[in-house]
């Protein structure tokens, strides 16, 4: 029997590449953000990549844990109405409206449960 591992790089089947920015430019701007969304397409990323919740009112949000800290309280996304959310957390349509369509989009459906 022979043990040898033999690894060999494959091209790409898709030329160019995709290039996914996880949950944004992040390194430059908050993650999971529109700034950081929009820096990461204006870099170069031909992807991005977040996780959705949905909100009380079953809008889809875009965060990656799924909480919102108010002081010591912490708060599930989901037991929040949309106009009860900090201003920074985008919408699943407002980063549509924001960036475009030109771009592959990977989306973690969260569920809290």
């Amino acid at each position: 029997m022979n043990d040898r591992v033999v690894q060999q790089r494959l091209p790409s089947l898709r030329q160019p590449p995709l290039q996914f920015a996880h949950r944004g430019a992040r390194a430059h701007a908050e993650e999971n953000t529109i700034p950081a969304f929009e820096l990461a397409l204006k870099l170069g990323a031909t992807g991005l990549e977040t996780d959705a919740w949905l909100s009380q009112d079953g809008t889809p949000v875009l965060d990656h844990d799924g909480i919102v800290r108010r002081g010591v309280r912490r708060l599930p996304l989901k037991r929040l109405e949309l106009d009860e959310l900090p201003a920074h957390i985008p919408t699943l349509t407002q980063l549509y409206e924001t960036c475009g369509t030109e771009f592959e989009l990977s989306i973690d459906i969260k569920d809290e449960a």
